[in-house]
């Protein structure tokens, strides 16, 4: 007669009452023939099983046939740690959860371009380098003495930029149309928060324009306005909702005369010229540049609230230097203090945008500023200052403005975008 198990403590209930637990076990599918006919439990070891050893039986067992599902099957890699990139995870979840809210293009709350470029670099090595670049960018941006950053920053960067290249050399797919746009994004803002890695001009732009060439070729022969996954990204043009906000102001037109002053200043011959080639070149860049110089001047005069303007300003300040026209992109090459004086403008507006998401342009901008100041000094550039003071010495200059027509003119520019500028708008 079989002999009744032992009962065990944990078979023995709170109520005094006992229960069989079945012990689990794993199944024996390769069991020895001598086993399965003597139907016991074979435990399979090697070269004889226990049953066989103790038998002095031969142990033959059938061949191992992987038959399982391939989706089925449980897989154990053993990892090293050392491979385990722990930098590479926290950029990611850098760039995943922070880094992509400062980007000024599809960085609002409610695009999600970004989310979706997240996807895309999965799948492209160039993109997923140039992403991690940029998180690391913006990571020494307030841990700029931790040198493992720095690295991975440098590697990923230089990773990218190789396999763009390579990526120019075939024909372009219209998801590699968007994959090399969404590259090109990223390396203007890695452009703009590294000055110092590249050959910037003294105005602070000049590495910048081509940049920006390359992104709107991009945006024209690949025709990525027209139903793109960036298509929504780029319909939105902050310019006019600057320009919106600010008409009806005397500001524009106060800073348009301004404007006209400071050309007089450093042009005394060329003051009645209005249609001088040089001064056409600069009046078209203060038509661009006023309407967020124009928000920031009420912002610090408190007539405006711009809490929820932080990404048209962030988006309107990054694209300004990279639509610039032709004239004015010639007078910056040789160096014409005219354009020294309209880069002066434009970095104080960026240094005194105080917006927090635009990391990237702030060591740029200090850096532009000091170079344009030693440059200006002759002609006292602070005292011309948008920024000095809320009512701006820089604005009246002693004596309240004229409103003439070229004022008004300017002023109703400001609120109408052209064609050009809504293909990468400002």
């Amino acid at each position: 007669m079989a002999k009744k198990p032992e009962l065990q403590f944990a078979d023995i209930q709170t109520d005094g009452s006992t229960s069989r637990v079945r012990r689990t076990h794993r199944k024996s599918r390769y069991g020895c023939s001598s086993c399965k006919a003597r139907k016991i439990k074979c435990d399979e070891k090697t070269p004889k099983c226990s049953a066989c050893r103790r038998r002095g039986d031969e142990c033959i067992r059938p061949p191992k046939i992987d038959n399982e599902p391939e989706d089925e099957k449980v897989k154990f890699t053993s990892i090293p740690s050392s491979h385990l990139d722990l930098m590479n995870i926290r950029l990611f979840y850098q760039f995943e959860h922070q880094t992509l809210h400062t980007l000024a293009l599809g960085g609002r709350p409610r695009d999600t371009i970004w989310k979706e470029n997240i996807q895309m670099a999965l799948t492209n090595e160039y993109l997923m380098h140039s992403l991690l670049a940029i998180a690391a960018a913006h990571l020494l941006a307030t841990q700029p003495h931790d040198q493992t950053i720095a690295d991975a920053e440098l590697q990923h960067q230089t990773i990218a930029i190789n396999g763009c290249r390579l990526a120019l050399n075939a024909n372009l797919s219209d998801d590699q149309a968007s994959h090399l746009f969404a590259f090109s994004v990223l390396l203007l803002h890695y452009a703009w928060a590294k000055p110092e890695q590249n050959e910037v001009s003294m105005s602070g732009i000049g590495d910048l324009i081509p940049l920006g060439k390359g992104i709107k070729g991009i945006v024209i022969e690949q025709g990525l306005l027209k139903g793109s996954l960036w298509a929504a990204t780029m319909a939105y043009s902050p310019k006019i909702q600057l320009a919106a906000l600010v008409n009806g102001s005397d500001v524009p037109a106060e800073l348009h005369a301004a404007f006209k002053r400071h050309y007089m200043l450093l042009r005394p011959d060329d003051a009645r010229k209005d249609g001088d080639e040089a001064y056409q070149a600069y009046h078209r860049e203060v038509v661009r540049v006023v309407p967020v110089i124009s928000v920031l001047k009420l912002r610090d005069r408190g007539m405006l609230d711009v809490s929820r303007l932080d990404h048209a300003i962030s988006r309107y300040l990054f694209t300004w230097p990279i639509l610039m026209s032709a004239g004015m992109v010639r007078l910056e090459k040789q160096g014409d203090m005219v354009a020294y004086l309209l880069m002066f403008h434009f970095f104080s507006a960026v240094a005194n945008a105080k917006v927090e998401s635009m990391w990237w342009a702030q060591r740029r901008a200090k850096l532009a500023l000091e170079r344009l100041r030693h440059q200006l000094r002759e002609y006292d550039v602070d005292k011309l200052d948008f920024f000095s003071s809320p009512e701006a010495p820089g604005i009246y200059a002693g004596e309240k403005p004229q409103y003439d027509k070229c004022s008004v003119d300017c002023a109703a520019a400001g609120i109408f975008c052209t064609i050009t500028d809504r293909i990468v708008d400002e």
